[in-house]
């Protein structure tokens, strides 16, 4: 069973993905986790403060990231 994503998924979709389902995903959803990165790309660019994208995380919120960081924060 391929779990699609883009749309709303049951729990039993979850559970199939947690268990090795395959997933796809539609150009539905892709074109809407485009935009969405564009919007975080841009407040990056612009030097805005966004939680967990811009500043550290916890302890380490109001410590900025170097917008040429924003990347590395996300993969740490």
């Amino acid at each position: 069973m391929t779990v699609a994503i883009g749309g709303r998924l049951a729990a039993s979709d979850v559970v199939a993905v947690a268990g090795g389902a395959p997933v796809s995903f539609g150009e539905d959803a892709r074109t809407r986790v485009r935009a969405a990165r564009a919007v975080i790309d841009d407040a990056v660019a612009s030097g805005a403060t966004i939680y967990g994208v811009t500043t550290g995380f916890g302890a380490l919120a109001h410590t900025r990231v170097d917008p040429a960081d924003a990347s590395s924060l996300q993969h740490g």
